[in-house]
């Protein structure tokens, strides 16, 4: 029976590490969203509107901002997250859509 504990707690420990990283990526991904918002936001109200996106005037020199501003302009990745429909994605939709970029940014790799 001892081999049934030991294996109850390798699954603990890895269910436990999956967790941890799974913790640590939210963690970039809001850091990455909060740096992309407050590079790209205009008018420093919370919400990033496709105006604000299409001036793309970055603030910093972060090639990944750029990016993603050039990515999030495509109409159908800007409606996705457009979940009020008001032509604005709110923050929390905004980590959804940095997530989505940061999955895939290897992809558009030059």
């Amino acid at each position: 029976m001892a081999w049934l504990y030991n294996l109850e707690a390798e699954i603990r420990r890895q269910e436990q590490l999956d967790w941890d990283a799974r913790q640590a990526d939210l963690r970039r991904i809001f850091s990455f969203a909060e740096g992309f918002l407050a590079a790209i936001d205009d008018d420093a109200d919370g919400g990033l509107s496709m105006m604000e996106l299409r001036n793309n005037k970055v603030k910093t020199n972060n090639e990944m901002y750029h990016r993603c501003a050039v990515w999030l302009q495509q109409w159908r990745n800007f409606r996705k997250y457009d979940t009020d429909r008001i032509g604005i994605i709110q923050f929390d939709d905004l980590c959804k859509a940095c997530e989505e970029f940061l999955g895939i940014a290897w992809k558009l790799e030059d």
